[in-house]
């Protein structure tokens, strides 16, 4: 057995320093024969970088390297072998090989250098693995039709919003039977691993190479971005890749897509560096740290702002995630990241302080509501102010207590039938229901549950809702809630047609258990009917934050002026807001410049976040 690879010294007095691995050529059985050099990416050295799923952390292969021999892992000896020539060398660089993975100096400097590393190579090499179970000719040819035709489709449309075409029930693209090879692609670990979406995000030109097929990457996301706006029943039969990648694609080349969106959209609202993080949840990283550092080019393009990130492996995930919150409230002078907290059983008594996300928590999803809750023109309330104190890791806010807690349901962790949703509403009746106009209690009940949004027009989303509330009253006729309560209530004989029995009524439902997941509802001591966190408790109140946009659930503290951040917390409001950026309709109370909470005369206070 020759010795273990001595890795030398990188150029310490050069950031831009980096190792090429040059493999010799060889068939693909092989063994692995290479050389490590030292280059500078000033210089501009020709190499290719490969973007592959490191899988298990044993490394039980070997490859020789000048002499000696570099334990790999067995993901790494497929994709070096998928990608080495038979017949010339070929320049690559590996994570894995090309960093010395014992020198957590050494690691933390190559990983901030690693959007340059990527971004200077002259090809992303997207191994997704060597067996493709016979689809890979199927999913690539397919992926190429719908980009050829996407890219003959938009320069008709220039840049008219949302006239892209639409394809037919009977289109032979939407029925072709290779879709299910398309699936197969999407389901290789690849698509789910978070370090790959920077790779191939900030790549001049990338490749997916999936058995002895290959198809371009710029293919690949024009291909979901037609399925994810045009193709929108595909997506039941395909595994989902998340959005990440195709968003990051269309943020890069805006003008190029404004015809399959429509009108209020906007890329730069949808996707920002919180938005990334946030989007990134579902992605698989074995180290919670790489939640910000995975990430870090990727957050510096897409803010506004300078806002930097030094990888230090030396530092646990807690001061990882406290540094980049801190530094991010202090760069963007905004609260918004408060959106962006979710808490877990155990987390609500950890060390972290309350008031930064914790991005390794996957059982959450942002809400897309209304942003900043702005003061009234010529109300004298002080503008928004905070503070933060590095020391303890301490915000100082101002806020407005709104109201504390008087009914909380259970956690809505399995989805809710009609029954269900029937059963809490005769649950929440008996609460009260104080601040909603007569007659509009039930719908405002309802609208809680879907977030107080709607799906096409607002008249038509009012005929579905109306539709839905007759099925509530028939689920529970047994109960017999007699004519006056029933006037109360803001039910009425209306009957539902029937076939809103089946797609509209089954779409209301379905908006509910996505809504409600991981929350809970609550009704306020003052009849406000909202959707809190899942770890809410009735001892909990509810707080306005002037310049984040939503009010937020804290916890009381042995010290009266310190809290406890919950999360963020949907409460209906008494009037209705018109999202400007959006055109949909919200009853989310301080929404944009809805005036509900001012009327409440509620007092401004300082506010310690612990």
């Amino acid at each position: 057995m020759k010795p273990d690879y001595v890795y030398d010294r990188l150029d310490r007095f050069h950031d831009d320093s980096l190792r090429i691995l040059e493999l010799h050529p060889g068939e693909t059985d092989a063994p692995i024969v290479c050389s490590l050099v030292q280059s500078r990416l000033s210089k501009q050295p020709a190499y290719e970088a490969i973007s592959y799923v490191w899988g298990s952390a044993k490394k039980d292969h070997y490859i020789h390297c000048d002499g000696m021999t570099i334990p790999i892992t067995c993901n790494l000896q497929e994709a070096l072998r998928h990608v080495r020539l038979a017949d010339r060398p070929r320049a690559v660089w590996a994570d894995s090989i090309c960093i010395d993975q014992n020198n957590a100096v050494e690691k933390s400097h190559q990983v901030e250098a690693m959007g340059k590393i990527y971004s200077g190579a002259s090809r992303v090499l997207i191994h997704l693995g060597m067996n493709d179970n016979g689809h890979g000719a199927d999913a690539v040819s397919l992926l190429q039709a719908v980009s050829l035709m996407v890219a003959k489709t938009l320069p008709g449309c220039g840049t008219v919003r949302d006239s892209f075409p639409y394809p037919d029930e009977n289109d032979p693209l939407v029925l072709d039977e290779r879709w299910s090879s398309v699936d197969a692609m999407l389901k290789q670990e690849w698509f789910h691993r978070g370090w790959v979406v920077q790779e191939a995000a900030l790549a001049k030109d990338a490749v997916v190479l999936w058995g002895n097929s290959e198809c371009s990457w710029a293919d690949t996301l024009r291909a979901f971005v037609w399925i994810t706006t045009r193709g929108l029943k595909l997506w039941s039969r395909l595994a989902d890749p998340g959005d990440l990648h195709w968003l990051l694609h269309v943020h890069a080349h805006p003008a190029e897509y404004l015809s399959m969106f429509p009108g209020k959209f906007d890329i730069n609202r949808t996707l920002h560096p919180l938005a990334a993080l946030s989007g990134a949840r579902s992605f698989v990283l074995g180290d919670g740290r790489d939640r910000i550092f995975a990430f870090r080019e990727i957050i510096s393009r897409l803010s506004s702002t300078e806002i930097r990130i030094t990888p230090d492996y030396r530092k646990n995930r807690d001061e990882v995630y406290v540094d980049f919150a801190s530094q991010y409230i202090e760069a963007t002078q905004k609260l918004n990241l408060l959106r962006y907290v979710h808490h877990t059983e155990n987390s609500i008594h950890g060390q972290t302080p309350s008031w930064v996300p914790l991005w390794d928590s996957s059982e959450w999803e942002y809400w897309d509501l209304p942003g900043a809750c702005e003061l009234p023109p010529g109300h004298n309330l002080p503008k928004p102010y905070f503070k933060l104190y590095q020391a303890t890791h301490t915000l100082e806010i101002q806020g407005m207590m709104l109201d504390t807690i008087s009914m909380i349901s259970e956690p809505f962790v399995n989805d809710l039938s009609l029954d269900g949703v029937s059963g809490l509403w005769l649950e929440t009746l008996q609460a009260g229901s104080g601040v909603y106009p007569q007659g509009d209690t039930m719908r405002m009940f309802l609208r809680t549950l879907c977030l107080g949004g709607h799906v096409g027009t607002m008249p038509k989303w009012v005929q579905t809702e109306t539709d839905y509330l007759s099925l509530m009253h028939e689920a529970h006729h047994s109960l017999k809630i007699n004519r006056a309560e029933a006037a109360e209530v803001g039910f009425t004989s209306h009957q539902p047609q029937q076939a809103l029995h089946t797609e509209d009524t089954r779409m209301v439902q379905d908006i509910i258990n996505k809504d409600c997941r991981w929350r809970r509802l609550i009704v306020t001591q003052r009849g406000y009917y909202g959707l809190a966190p899942q770890w809410t408790d009735e001892t909990d109140i509810c707080v306005i934050l002037p310049g984040v946009g939503v009010p937020f659930i804290l916890r009381k503290t042995h010290n009266p002026t310190q809290y406890k951040v919950i999360g963020e917390v949907y409460i209906t409001g008494t009037h209705a807001v018109k999202d400007p950026a959006t055109g949909r309709v919200w009853t989310q109370i301080a929404a944009g410049r809805s005036e509900d909470w001012v009327d409440l005369d509620l007092v401004e206070d300082t506010i310690s976040l612990l």
